[in-house]
């Protein structure tokens, strides 16, 4: 399916739900976000775009500023979980657990004496 399908099609869904609280036109674009790049990305234009949104160019041109931005701004979808801080038995070495960085040891060399 053509990127332009797939808007018209997120686009005819959207209008079919109207029957539930009024979206912005930020979130309205915020939502076919990844559809109205690769759109933009194939050369169709902004004007063409906003024609299918119902929103004049300008009206559309904010409200892909504002959602490039939310979408900047939010947090990974899969981001990796923060490490977690170190238990108290490790606190006290700065080795963490058994003094062990990666093979390497506090003290201890690479390479064997002569």
């Amino acid at each position: 399916m053509t990127a332009e399908k797939r808007i018209r099609a997120l686009i005819k869904a959207a209008r079919s739900g109207k029957k539930q609280a009024p979206v912005s036109r930020t979130m309205r674009v915020f939502n076919v976000l990844d559809d109205i790049e690769e759109a933009l990305g194939l050369g169709i234009s902004q004007s063409l775009i906003a024609e299918q949104l119902d929103m004049t160019v300008r009206q559309f041109s904010q409200a892909l500023y504002r959602a490039r931005r939310r979408k900047r701004e939010a947090p990974p979808q899969n981001s990796p979980q923060p490490p977690q801080s170190p238990t108290p038995a490790d606190a006290d070495s700065p080795f963490g657990s058994g003094g062990n960085l990666g093979g390497l040891t506090p003290f201890s060399s690479n390479s064997e004496e002569n």
